[in-house]
């Protein structure tokens, strides 16, 4: 982790001085000491170029109360050494009471070790190199509690309870400055190490050489790898409904078949997919007859079939992917398009009914559960232009409306 530079060390020596008379820092350049008007804390920053003392070859060594701040030599201006920072409490000569770190330099860097300690013991130590942090730890009561690997700018990291069991582990770092981390790790064979969640075993993981092969939970959920992807078969069960889902992976991407299962092992849905898209769809009712099924065309189509529980079909017709008024010409929604049929229970045909993108277009009918026809419409541009009912074959009724939903025209039979 990043921490103050040295300007920040000498705020807190000045805080805690409590006097501006006396002056509590001195500062030596190759063994002699600078003058103390020049080792006011505004003016020493050693590391941004702003102390007009610093030398550009040569050794600067800093204190206050006899303990370290600065011990660096200058090569062009550039220094490598050590810059300690200290927040004590109650007596400043007392390491341990309060809290100070020690950071090592290389060029004008951060490059080497980096240690903070709270009231005598180690909390965080870290390795830098160039400026960069490669790896640190972090303890609590000394006790090892996280480490953490950076690589590619990116943090992996294993965590520890108190008797020094597994929380977090992700292999995908450098953690050959830990030899448990590491072994943990797959180094140099296979290894699987269990996780703890609340004093419990939680999940069973699998490593071989940083690469996860295995996990494996104790309920039920079972996820393969390879190359750090998903790969095979993988079990996942949902921990409020308990329903299992067993999907089939390639290359970290859906391909095959995913089924749905509830707590009873009853199927509740299929889904095939190839590299990742979805090809078909089947939902089930309880008692074991289908529900609902899409089948995809491309992902922007798909032809839906709505059932009955009695195995009839409900509802049939095309979906496309709409533009949705929420986000812009994103596509975010299905919506009806083409000619769309339902039926009752019995089979017979209830309503037909014609979408252009989820707009009614055209001719609607709606039918009785005899199949005969008992309402037609027409829509144009969207809108309800007429509406026609009628009775065992003879016009009842006739609407004509404007584009605001208001009626020009109105018959009814016997009533013109």
């Amino acid at each position: 982790m990043r921490l103050p530079v040295i300007i920040v060390t000498f705020l807190f020596a000045s805080n805690l001085c409590g006097g501006a008379s006396e002056n509590y820092e001195k500062c030596w350049v190759n063994g002699k000491p600078l003058p103390e008007n020049v080792n006011a804390s505004s003016e020493i920053d050693a590391f941004q170029g702003r102390f007009s003392h610093k030398p550009k070859t040569g050794h600067l060594k800093c204190t206050r109360y006899g303990l370290p701040l600065i011990d660096m030599k200058f090569v062009d201006g550039r220094g490598t050494g050590r810059e300690w920072a200290y927040r004590l409490d109650g007596d400043q000569t007392d390491k341990n009471r309060g809290t100070w770190r020690v950071w090592e330099y290389r060029n004008a860097k951060k490059d080497g070790k980096y240690e903070s300690f709270r009231n005598g013991e180690k909390v965080e130590e870290s390795l830098y190199k160039d400026d960069e942090e490669v790896w640190s730890k972090e303890f609590e009561d000394s006790k090892l509690r996280v480490v953490t690997s950076r690589k590619n700018k990116r943090s992996y990291s294993a965590a520890f309870d108190d008797h020094g069991n597994f929380t977090r582990l992700d292999c995908r770092g450098d953690f050959s400055f830990v030899p448990k981390v590491h072994r943990a790790c797959g180094y140099p064979s296979k290894t699987t190490v269990d996780i703890y969640r609340r004093g419990k075993v939680y999940e069973t993981l699998t490593f071989y050489k940083g690469e996860k092969q295995l996990e494996q939970a104790e309920d039920g959920t079972t996820r393969h790898f390879s190359a750090d992807k998903l790969e095979g078969e993988s079990i996942v069960v949902d921990p409020r409904t308990k329903e299992k889902t067993t999907t089939q992976y390639k290359a970290g991407k859906k391909h095959g078949l995913e089924r749905v299962e509830d707590v009873d092992n009853k199927l509740l849905s299929a889904t095939k997919y190839n590299n990742d898209l979805v090809q078909e769809r089947i939902e089930y009712f309880l008692n074991g007859k289908k529900k609902r099924i899409e089948t995809y065309s491309s992902p922007e189509h798909k032809m839906l079939i709505v059932y009955h529980d009695n195995g009839q079909v409900r509802e049939k017709g095309e979906m496309v992917r709409c533009k949705s008024r929420f986000s812009g010409w994103s596509y975010s929604e299905w919506c009806p398009n083409g000619t769309h049929t339902s039926y009752y229970e019995n089979g017979t045909k209830q309503r037909v009914f014609r979408f252009e993108r989820g707009s009614l277009t055209g001719t609607q009918e709606i039918f009785d559960d005899k199949g005969a026809l008992v309402e037609k419409s027409e829509y144009a541009s969207g809108y309800l232009s007429t509406r026609t009912k009628f009775e065992n074959g003879e016009v009842v009724e006739f609407e004509g409306f404007e584009k605001d939903g208001s009626r020009h025209t109105h018959t009814k039979k016997g009533n013109p």
